[in-house]
């Protein structure tokens, strides 16, 4: 039992820049979206407000998991639920 609490308590943790490499999002996003709650909220290293900050990489790696799962989910219509909208800029050559 004393060793869970242990492992728990030894969760390696992340700071802005390896957050940032292993989600490809700038740390100024990853802070935005967390104040939005889309993102892990991130742990604060002091008491100024501008202080350094560490994510749990447990809870960032869990993140990025489910936005792989959610790729593979299917809507409907046969497309990924998170397929981005492409716009075709290109003219029809048979309205032309």
């Amino acid at each position: 039992m004393k060793w869970d609490v242990k492992e728990r308590a030894m969760r390696r943790l992340l700071n802005k820049k390896q957050t940032s490499e292993r989600t490809g999002y700038h740390a100024e996003h990853l802070m935005r979206l967390a104040h939005q709650q889309q993102f892990p909220r991130p742990i604060k290293m002091g008491d100024r407000p501008n202080c350094a900050v560490r994510w749990i990489e447990d809870e960032v790696d869990a993140w990025i998991a489910e936005r792989m799962a959610a790729r593979s989910v299917q809507t409907p219509a046969g497309r990924p639920a998170d397929a981005c909208t492409y716009i075709n800029l290109e003219p029809d050559l048979d309205e032309v």
